[in-house]
């Protein structure tokens, strides 16, 4: 009986206190959520937690009216973390869901920063160095459900955020305060997450969360001395681990009738007063580990639905009264582990039998509780969630080596640590692994262990991003489908590096060390499946030889490419979109975009004189940044058939030397366009100037004209010249006055 009564509460669970998920789970999660019509918090699949499995965007761009320079562009979403960005964009495209500013230098969000930005869903500003925060730079963001701000140097929660949050990610900032008026008519603010800040038990005013429906809240790492008592009735999930809380009062609980989770770790806590707890009745799961607690709480006899209870590392421990009418009844059930612990002799003797480590009872049957399976296995230093089993979460922990990865592991996520080797060692029973995120660490090539990788056969998705690589990683299995190597010191390919990747369907190379002699052996020929190909930002003076007929993305931005050959493009019919912005073209062969599939072209930030055939297909051409001073149209199109229109819709030509507007003669060739971006042009002088357009405004079709009038101008400006953007052309009235 003792023994059992042992094995039940010296335990070390498997559970944690709070799942944070990666960056690019929290991408996925997001995006799975935009894909729910109406977004109501009623719909169970509209889970503020990620799936089970990866919704991950197939292309890392996609076609966009705009995409801002160095940003990635797809499906509605601006990805623009990780290139030193000390200022958000101008130029984000005003039907975005989903803006990605991480990892950025980022001081201060202005007024106008996300200004007509109305269908913004979400916004992540992590790991920036933001200090300030204009009240009104939310103030026509009104659908934004999720705002991520931590690890910056915020002072204090903004005031005046949407009222349509339901997450606000606020770890490790300098808030010291909860302002009455800061969460002022959330009402559907669901999940508040400020650990890590100096935020003390005087802190939270009086009436801060009056009328606010917060489900889950964390505020862990601070310097609270005791439970707060004012925070929101229909909290489900409390967190404050890691205060200096020591004392658990009578009525610290009995506001919180509904809360299911609680962790009280890592404080310290001599004492829970009797009854306490009992003001928790559907209380599921308790952290107590890493306290100053002599003794079992009472009171735990009563909570029926009670399922884990952490009391690791305690100073000593005994059995009581409670431990025993608990364990009598048939309504506690724990999958758990125990760990080393001192016995307490005033309770009763040491038992001298050995115990298993691991040990399962029966469901909740008795009350149809929900059982949480944790997983057989998961690495100590990790994270893995029991309502999604086949992943490890290992970011963001500063580890120095890999942890051992168990079988039935499919995702480990390891991005964001100090990682220098990858060995055998760790990946010798992971045999389902299909996902591998080892991205921002510092991994060397002669440090990845020979074939450690091309043993996982099951591998789909690798992610080598932001580390210290000089060379590509080989071998690799034959499963993988997406390989990204960005933001390495790859310099050189061995000649049969890319062996073998008969299913890769996506390479990302780009912010690496190419150059052309590396790439003249054709190695990428023998990736049949390639669809997207990125090598932007290398070294390269020409275009890669070779290429796939599969692909359809091509990215080649920054390099210092000058020429392309004549039937460069010839094997390339598939190709939908072609990246060359920011190299050394000065003349492009008049008809080598003639692809039938071509739809995104930008060719920006070059040295172009003149302009060249538009292929049929083509929607959206960027021109600007180059030496063109006049553009032919007929050279564009150099004939009208009214049974197959050009599909051209947006023209970007600023910062040229155009001394005139375009020929409205390019509406009879291009009828769909919705827009010309004229922006300033050069002059001859050095200065730059504006051209004096007859017509204002960006126009759209009338299917979208009203959405248009609701996205860029209040009711008040609406019709007014003076807030008409004079920067472009309008399509429908210049046909008017053709």
């Amino acid at each position: 009986m003792k023994e059992c009564v042992l094995l039940v509460f010296l335990t070390l669970c498997s559970a944690k206190p709070l799942f944070r998920p990666s960056h690019m789970t929290l991408k996925n999660m997001m995006l799975k959520d935009m894909e729910d019509e109406g977004d109501g918090d009623t719909d169970p699949d509209n889970s503020l937690f990620p799936a089970r499995e990866s919704v991950n965007p197939f292309f890392p761009f996609d076609l966009f009216p705009t995409c801002p320079f160095g940003c990635q562009c797809y499906s509605r979403v601006v990805h623009c973390s990780d290139l030193g960005l000390s200022s958000v964009p101008s130029n984000i495209p005003f039907d975005t869901r989903m803006v990605d500013l991480q990892n950025n230098k980022i001081k201060e969000i202005k007024e106008n920063d996300f200004k007509g930005l109305t269908s913004l869903y979400a916004l992540i500003l992590n790991n920036n160095k933001l200090t300030k925060i204009h009240p009104k730079a939310f103030l026509t963001t009104k659908k934004l459900r999720r705002l991520y701000l931590s690890h910056n140097q915020l002072n204090e929660i903004p005031l005046n955020l949407p009222k349509s949050l339901a997450e606000l990610r606020i770890h490790d900032n300098k808030v010291k305060k909860i302002q009455k008026e800061t969460f002022k008519g959330m009402n559907t603010l669901h999940v508040l997450e400020m650990s890590a800040n100096p935020l003390d038990s005087n802190g939270i005013e009086p009436g801060a969360f009056e009328g606010v429906t917060v489900f889950h809240i964390r505020i862990a790492e601070a310097k609270l001395t005791s439970i707060p008592k004012e925070l929101p009735s229909t909290l489900l999930e409390l967190h404050l681990d890691y205060n200096k809380i020591s004392t658990v009062e009578l009525e610290d609980f009995k506001r919180y009738k509904d809360l299911q989770r609680l962790g009280l770790g890592n404080n310290r806590i001599t004492d829970i007063e009797n009854g306490s707890l009992a003001n928790i009745p559907r209380i599921r799961e308790i952290h107590l580990e890493n306290n100053k607690l002599k003794k079992i709480p009472s009171g735990l006899q009563e909570l029926k639905y009670l399922q884990i209870l952490v009391l690791m590392k305690f100073g000593s421990i005994g059995v009581n009264t409670s431990f025993r009418q608990l364990k009598s009844q048939d309504d506690f059930k724990v999958y758990c582990q125990y760990e080393n612990y001192q016995w307490d002799e005033d309770y009763d003797e040491e038992p001298d039998d050995v115990y298993q480590p691991e040990f399962q009872l029966r469901q909740n049957v008795d009350y149809g509780v929900p059982f949480y399976q944790h997983p057989l296995g998961c690495a100590s230093e990790c994270f893995c969630p029991p309502n999604f089993p086949s992943s490890m979460y290992c970011d963001n922990r500063k580890l120095q080596t890999i942890p051992n990865i168990p079988a039935h592991i499919q995702q480990v996520y390891l991005q964001f640590n100090e990682i220098e080797a990858v060995n055998t060692d760790s990946f010798i029973n992971a045999t389902h692994l299909k996902e591998i995120n080892l991205s921002h660490n510092k991994i060397k090539s002669q440090k990845i262990e020979h074939g450690v990788f091309a043993k996982l056969s099951n591998l789909v998705q690798l992610h080598l991003q932001h580390n210290n690589l000089e060379e590509f990683p080989f071998p690799l299995p034959k499963s993988l489908e997406r390989l990204l190597l960005g933001y390495n010191e790859i310099s050189r390919l061995q000649t049969n590096a890319m062996d073998g990747l008969i299913n890769l369907t996506m390479l990302d190379l780009c912010y690496n060390h190419l150059d052309d002699p590396m790439l003249q052996e054709k190695h990428l020929a023998k990736m049949e499946k390639l669809m997207q190909l990125n090598l932007c930002n290398n070294r390269l003076e020409s275009m890669p030889p070779g290429l796939p007929s599969s692909l359809m993305y091509l990215s080649l931005e920054n390099n210092s490419i000058s020429s392309i050959p004549e039937n460069y493009f010839n094997e390339l019919p598939k190709l939908h979109a072609l990246r060359m912005s920011h190299n050394q073209l000065q003349d492009i062969p008049y008809n080598i975009f003639n692809l039938s599939n071509l739809i995104e072209l930008n060719v920006g930030h070059n040295k172009l004189k003149q302009a060249f055939y538009i292929p049929r297909n083509l929607e959206h051409l960027y021109l600007e940044n180059n030496e063109i001073e006049n553009i032919n149209i007929t050279a564009m199109c150099p004939s009208v058939d009214p049974l197959y229109y050009h599909h051209l819709t947006y023209i970007r030509v600023d910062q040229n030397k155009l001394k005139e507007p375009i020929s409205s003669y390019i509406f009879l060739c291009f009828p769909h366009i919705h827009s010309i971006y004229y922006g300033e042009q050069r002059s001859t002088n050095g200065q730059t100037i504006q051209l004096k357009t007859q017509v204002l405004g960006r126009l759209q079709d009338d299917a979208d004209s009203e959405e248009h009038d609701d996205r860029r101008e209040s009711p008040e400006q609406e019709g007014t010249e003076e807030n008409v953007d004079p920067h472009y052309y309008g399509s429908r009235e210049w046909q008017e006055t053709i």
